[in-house]
C-alpha cells in the first residue's frame, strides 16, 4: 500500500524528473481505472491528457500530451514494441511536436505517465532504457459484484482533500517515495509480470548465476544444437519447447542477457576461454521441465 501510495504522490508532485512511469496491469474490474480517477483528481483534469502508446511515438500524437501533467494511457491495448516514445518522455529528453496547422517544433513533456491494461507491455528494447523507468503493479484481485460500489468514484471525490494532506505528510521528504517505488520496480511482483510476457526473462528464470565466467559457452546460431553445452542454443530451445517465434538475433540475445540479468541481481558476463566464450550463468535444474534428451556430446564441463 506504501508502494501505490509513493505512486500516487509522484502524481501529485509532478515529480517527472524521477524518469520513472507507472504501468497498472490487471483482469478487469481489478481497481484499475478507480486508480487512474484517484490520479487524474490529483493531477486536475485540466492538467490530464489520456492517449495511447502510438500517439507518445508520433510528432501528431505527442502534440495533445503539451503542457499536461500527468499522461494516461487507460485500457492500453495489447501493444509490443521499442517505446521509443515513452522512453524520450520519461527521459527528460526534447520531443518532435507536430500539431495540425502549425509547424513542427520540439519540447519537453514535463509529464507523469500513467498506463492502465489487462495485458502487460511488451518492450523489445533491449539496452534497458525502458526497464529502468517502468514501475509495474499488478492489481489481480478482482472485485466481486456485490462489493462493488456504484457510488465509489463520488465519495473518493470527497475525500480528495484528506488524501493530499496524508500524501504531503506521509512523503514530506519526496525521496522517501522515491526509493519506494524503485523498489516496486525491482520487486519480484514487477519481475514476475515480465517473466510472463518476455520470454528472455522466462528463460533467464531457469539459469543458476556463477561468480566467475565458468558456466555455459555462449555458442552460435549455426547446427547442430547442443542446448545443455551452448546457452543461446538452450535459449533457442526454450522458445520452441514453449512456442515463442521469432528469437532474438545473437547480437541482440547478448544485449537482452545483460539487461535481463541485471533484474535478476546479476552482471551477466562472458569471457573467452580455450574452449570458446565462455559465461557466468549455467542451468538450473528446472530446465529439464523442457529440455530436449540429453545428447550424447554433452559431457561435463571442465
Amino acid at each position: 500500500m506504501q508502494r501505490i501510495a509513493a505512486a500516487l504522490f509522484m502524481v501529485l508532485a509532478n515529480r517527472y524528473d524521477w524518469q520513472l512511469f507507472l504501468e497498472i496491469t490487471g483482469e478487469g474490474g481489478s481497481g484499475k481505472s478507480v486508480f487512474t480517477h484517484i490520479a487524474t483528481m490529483l493531477a486536475g483534469a485540466h492538467n490530464t491528457a489520456s492517449g495511447n502508446m502510438a500517439a507518445l511515438d508520433s510528432a501528431r500524437g505527442r502534440a495533445q500530451f503539451v503542457g499536461k501533467s500527468m499522461i494516461t494511457l487507460p485500457d492500453q491495448p495489447k501493444y509490443s514494441g521499442e517505446g521509443t516514445g515513452i522512453k524520450a518522455i520519461t527521459g527528460g529528453d526534447a520531443v518532435e511536436i507536430d500539431p495540425k496547422h502549425e509547424h513542427q517544433y520540439t519540447a519537453v513533456l514535463r509529464a507523469v505517465v500513467v498506463a492502465t491494461n489487462n495485458t502487460p507491455m511488451i518492450f523489445t528494447e533491449r539496452a534497458g532504457g525502458v526497464s529502468r523507468r517502468r514501475v509495474i503493479f499488478q492489481f489481480n484481485r478482482r472485485v466481486s459484484e456485490e462489493d462493488k460500489d456504484p457510488e465509489l468514484a463520488e465519495k473518493i471525490s470527497a475525500e480528495i482533500p484528506v488524501v493530499v494532506r496524508r500524501l504531503l505528510a506521509n512523503f514530506a521528504n519526496p525521496e522517501k517515495a522515491r526509493a519506494l517505488l524503485l523498489e516496486q520496480r525491482n520487486s519480484e511482483e514487477a519481475l514476475e509480470v515480465k517473466q510472463k510476457t518476455d520470454p528472455l526473462y522466462a528463460f533467464c528464470a531457469h539459469l543458476e548465476r556463477l561468480a566467475d565466467c565458468a558456466g555455459m559457452m555462449v555458442g552460435n546460431r549455426n547446427p547442430p544444437h547442443y542446448p545443455r553445452i551452448y546457452l543461446y542454443h538452450a535459449y533457442l530451445a526454450f522458445l520452441e519447447a514453449n512456442g515463442f517465434d521469432k528469437p532474438l538475433t545473437l547480437n541482440k540475445f547478448a544485449e537482452g542477457m545483460e539487461s535481463a540479468m541485471r533484474e535478476f541481481n546479476h552482471e551477466y558476463r562472458k569471457e573467452r576461454k580455450n574452449r570458446g566464450m565462455v559465461t557466468n550463468v549455467e542451468l538450473s535444474e528446472s530446465a529439464e521441465d523442457w529440455l530436449p534428451q540429453a545428447h550424447p556430446l554433452a559431457e561435463k564441463k571442465e
